[in-house]
């Protein structure tokens, strides 16, 4: 049970960065994006993270993808040691209105 809560914070921890670092480093959308999807193709790419988990430094790769009809980001995240000791998937889209976000 302990290890849930943990990959839940983790998972959770990865979405705010990754929103803080959207929001954070560019500009506010302009009107002609529509529904909120000009901002989350800035994710897509290739990213290097670094850090500590538990007081413990890790490296992950994350790749970003657009994916169903295009309609989300699909954000895969895994660590460099192999075998990787920790993955996630998370997915990430704009609803009908632009207003929201949506993560899976």
């Amino acid at each position: 049970m302990k290890g849930r809560c943990t990959i839940r914070r983790s998972l959770r921890l990865l979405c705010r960065v990754c929103l803080v670092l959207l929001f954070g480093a560019l500009p506010a959308p302009s009107r002609a994006a529509s529904n909120g999807e000009a901002l989350l193709d800035h994710l897509v790419g290739h990213w290097h993270m670094t850090g500590t988990v538990r007081g413990k430094p890790v490296v992950y790769t994350l790749t970003a993808e657009r994916t169903l009809q295009k309609r989300f980001v699909e954000l895969h995240m895994k660590d460099v040691r192999v075998p990787p000791a920790y993955e996630a998937r998370v997915f990430i889209g704009a609803d009908s209105t632009g207003h929201r976000y949506i993560a899976h």
